[in-house]
């Protein structure tokens, strides 16, 4: 088993230069100067309590009204997110409002919501965003900077702003990881992940692959199963936004159910990505489970185990930290160490939960 678990770790030690490589790889681009016509969707399902800081935030967008238009797709919704999304459009010449009745959601998530704005929008590139974000003044300008005469697919940022809450220290630190994965695979030249809530794609490669409906069968995931889509099917680069005025913010979930149902979905994506994506999720797994287990199972060997956990620990902070920096997260620096022995286990548990479907999603 011991050199089992030094086999895994060697081959976490080549990731983890891989991860650091990517993340070296990323550029800043540099000057805006898209002149095309900009789609913006956003799906809402019941967001009348958290909707109104993303629309102060619009209203703020410096980007040129004549070459953007905002769809406001309601999902459904129950409560007064209708009310709240007619009035708003009514500000403003170039947002839109579109309903979904219940009847016309053929697809598991906001896939129905989000086909329904691509197929009312006519502009060349589309980008998506979540009801419950705020973005910056430049954010559209810092991100089409990106959408270069190659590029199919730009990724964005989405960090989280800070709750105060104990719980905070595992979500600051799983953003961090998700944009480690989304950013180093992208600087690499093969990514696999996307944040939802900050994307970028070009409308012809999308309606190429089929839009959302091709990837229906998905009951989550989106944004992980659409870069997928694109970088197996479309022609063109698929590229990291970098630049800090190009992130999207949102708060955190409010309770903890809510916090264990979005995590264990977020995980149960794990055996339904491309066969290199699962193949890695699995030695990973596989990986953690003995750095927890070998300790019970052969307590007199923990000498022989010790020396491969210590070249983990030291490497992945190294990456880690550098992560912290390129993201704009230092403070999080001297809660890395904890949380490299806390966030694994998380991670094992919402994936064993994710697996088993142990969820349910939004209303």
């Amino acid at each position: 088993m011991i050199p089992f678990f030094a086999l895994l770790t060697a081959f976490y030690l080549l990731l983890l230069v891989l991860v650091l490589i990517g993340l070296l790889g990323l550029k800043k681009q540099g000057e805006y100067n898209y002149k095309g016509e900009i789609a913006l969707l956003i799906a809402a399902r019941n967001e009348a309590e958290r909707i109104q800081p993303l629309l102060h935030s619009l209203e703020k967008m410096d980007f040129p009204p004549a070459r953007l238009d905002v769809y406001f797709i309601d999902d459904a919704s129950s409560d007064q997110t209708p009310e709240i999304l007619k009035q708003a459009v009514q500000k403003k010449n170039n947002w839109h409002y579109l309903r979904l009745e219940e009847d016309q959601r053929s697809m598991p998530g906001k896939k129905s919501a989000l086909q329904a704005g691509l197929d009312a929008s006519q502009s060349e590139w589309i980008v998506t965003t979540d009801a419950d974000c705020e973005v910056a003044p430049g954010w559209l300008k810092s991100l089409s900077a990106y959408f270069g005469p190659d590029t199919q697919m730009v990724i964005g940022h989405a960090p989280l702003h800070r709750s105060g809450r104990f719980r905070d220290f595992f979500l600051q630190f799983d953003n961090l990881f998700s944009a480690v994965a989304s950013a180093a695979p992208a600087g690499l030249g093969f990514p696999i992940s996307s944040i939802g809530r900050n994307l970028a794609y070009r409308r012809q490669a999308m309606n190429s692959i089929g839009g959302y409906k091709s990837i229906r069968r998905f009951k989550s995931g989106d944004d992980v199963h659409l870069t997928e889509q694109f970088r197996k099917r479309v022609n063109g680069k698929i590229v990291f936004s970098l630049d800090e005025d190009s992130f999207v913010f949102t708060n955190p979930l409010p309770g903890i159910r809510e916090f264990f149902q979005q995590h264990i979905r977020k995980n149960s994506k794990t055996l339904k990505k491309s066969a290199p994506s699962v193949l890695l999720s699995l030695v990973l797994f596989s990986y953690f489970l003995l750095f927890f287990t070998i300790p019970f199972v052969l307590p007199g060997q923990w000498t022989l185990w010790l020396i491969p956990v210590l070249l983990r620990l030291t490497a992945e902070f190294i990456v880690l930290v550098f992560a912290a920096r390129i993201f704009h997260k230092l403070w999080i620096i001297k809660y890395i160490f904890p949380m490299q022995l806390i966030y694994p286990v998380m991670i094992i548990l919402f994936s064993l939960a994710g697996i088993f479907q142990v969820y349910k999603w939004k209303n």
